[in-house]
């Protein structure tokens, strides 16, 4: 075991019998950087999360550092750490919060359920585009992924003058209703060129699928580069919207489209 008493570079020689090895050490007492790994995670209460810190001289090279000698600061809200492992056991709520390793007067920072924000931009008519932007601490979020979370079930509204409601997916079975032009279903499956649907008061039938403007919920796409993710509503009624990514916590956003 080596410890390091002076600053300077010098060899550490082994030897056996015959056998000679050289090891170049060189011992510093200034660091330049502080990196910390990894550097954003998603915890939920209960778990624990090794974080490891690698301290860098002023030329790059990984400076091999005592773990007794990194100063630990942890946000009360989160948890408490070991700093000796660097390990942190969340004990509270799943809120964002900062833990934060401090060397020589070098910082470094990691990010603990760090939420992602969401804006929508554009006329909230059905179907014209919008754009949802995703964001976090100002910065564009590319990759996001874009869910639609409510309403649950697919819905439709009738694009025809009037559309009859049948028992059967069949047109020689008997109707149901018979329902005017923009008239909200929900869509319960496709079966072929019929849709199983379900009816405000209840009653379930089948609908020509051709004759329904279908908008259902789930993955709609990613944002771009710029955190943009354009789309359009066919159907008005209010939605909710998910922006996903991995080691965030989601972001919610609510909007109701109308009809022109």
């Amino acid at each position: 075991m080596f410890q390091a008493t002076g600053e300077g570079t010098g060899l550490i020689t082994a030897k056996a019998e015959n056998a000679l090895a050289h090891a170049r050490v060189t011992v510093v007492n200034q660091v330049a950087d502080l990196i910390i790994s990894p550097a954003g995670v998603q915890l939920e209460p209960g778990v624990t999360q090794q974080f490891t810190v690698t301290a860098y001289d002023e030329n790059g090279e990984v400076i091999l550092v005592d773990q007794d000698l990194y100063q630990w600061t942890v946000d009360p809200r989160l948890g408490t750490m070991d700093p000796a492992a660097g390990l942190l056991t969340v004990t509270g709520p799943q809120t964002g919060g900062e833990i934060k390793v401090e060397l020589g007067g070098k910082e470094a920072m990691v990010q603990i359920n760090s939420g992602l924000q969401s804006t929508l931009a554009g006329n909230t008519v059905v179907g014209q585009q919008v754009t949802i932007s995703v964001t976090h601490n100002n910065q564009p979020v590319a990759g996001a992924l874009i869910r639609q979370v409510q309403p649950g079930d697919s819905i439709g509204a009738i694009n025809a003058s009037a559309l009859y409601i049948r028992t059967k997916p069949d047109t020689k079975s008997s109707s149901i209703d018979k329902l005017p032009r923009d008239t909200q279903l929900t869509v319960l499956s496709k079966e072929g060129d019929w849709c199983k649907v379900r009816l405000a008061d209840g009653k379930e039938g089948y609908a020509f699928a051709e004759y329904l403007t279908i908008q259902g919920a789930g993955v709609l796409g990613q944002t771009d580069e710029n955190g943009h993710f354009v789309f359009k509503v066919n159907i008005s009624g209010e939605y909710v919207f998910q922006a996903e990514k991995d080691n965030y916590l989601p972001a919610i956003l609510t909007q109701t489209f109308v009809l022109k």
